[in-house]
């Protein structure tokens, strides 16, 4: 009963509410989720942006009866999931499960063979083997980690603090003038909303210089709408990349010999950092650079 109490008050403090304010729905959704949106190339069916290579049927069918369109619905799903509690709480879990069937060989003897595997981001606590979750009623769950592979997703692993993103959330929120603004304009005489609106979007957008993300367009030239664009997609590309890295290591590794085995997004090919280049040295025009980056066209 006292471990329970102990793995409760953990989770209590691991999965803590998030700030909430004027920015934070739009900074997790706009850069933690829907990638086979924002990545895809123009002309593919984004339900089918993640494909299991090779294309071998017995293989496929390991993932969901060789159902294509479900399996990169459902991973995508688990992606999603991933991606926001790294970026919510520094830490994600995905839980690879293998379902084996017995059968006999040639010379009659019993064996096992893979049937299904089944990938899942799993919210909770690892502890000696077992890993607890915390179910609807409140109560807590177990399962045996032995069972399959638990795939940890660090974000210091990333190149983050595990707070990084959690704690800009926080001080972006100090640049909402809108819960403010009204008592300033009635005491300060001298007080131009203008003015510290603007000095506040400048602040606002120096804390996320590095990851393109910018809370809307107003105010922005195109060139440098179109630059935080080209940060923002590579900002996800490279955690996709990193967060697939790891799935594929560990079923290539634990359940599937074959070399060219990998899920794998069908994210444009598109040289974005060359766009940028040629737009700079002046080779394309703001037009052609905007072709690029929002349809894809490099032709």
């Amino acid at each position: 009963m006292n471990n329970i109490l102990r793995i409760k008050r953990k989770m209590e403090k691991v999965y803590k509410r998030p700030i909430d304010n004027i920015y934070s729905h739009s900074f997790y959704s706009e850069l933690f989720s829907g990638y086979e949106y924002s990545l895809s190339e123009e002309k593919i069916n984004r339900r089918d942006f993640y494909i299991i290579i090779p294309d071998d049927k017995e293989i496929v069918e390991l993932f969901g009866n060789g159902r294509h369109y479900d399996f990169s619905y459902e991973f995508s799903q688990s992606i999603d999931r991933v991606l926001y509690s790294m970026a919510v709480y520094g830490k994600a879990y995905i839980f690879v499960k293998p379902d084996y069937i017995n059968e006999s060989d040639a010379n009659g003897k019993e064996i096992k063979k893979l049937s299904a595997i089944h990938i899942g981001e799993v919210k909770g606590i690892p502890k000696k083997g077992k890993f607890y979750s915390k179910t609807y009623s409140n109560g807590i769950s177990e399962f045996n980690i032995e069972e399959g592979k638990l795939i940890i997703f660090d974000l210091k692993e990333f190149g983050y603090k595990r707070n990084y993103f959690k704690n800009l959330v926080k001080h972006l929120g100090k640049y909402d003038i809108t819960s403010n603004s009204l008592e300033l304009i009635n005491t300060e005489p001298a007080y131009d909303f203008s003015v510290h609106a603007d000095k506040n979007r400048k602040r606002f957008l120096k804390k996320v210089r590095n990851i393109g993300w910018s809370f809307g367009t107003d105010g922005l030239s195109d060139s440098y709408i179109l630059y935080k664009e080209i940060q923002m997609k590579l900002f996800k590309m490279q955690m996709l990349q990193n967060v697939l890295m790891k799935i594929n290591q560990v079923i290539a590794t634990e359940y599937i010999p074959n070399k060219e085995f990998e899920i794998k997004a069908l994210t444009s090919n598109v040289d974005y950092v060359g766009a940028w280049t040629k737009f700079q040295s002046g080779e394309l025009t703001v037009s052609e650079l905007n072709n690029i980056v929002w349809k894809g066209l490099t032709d």
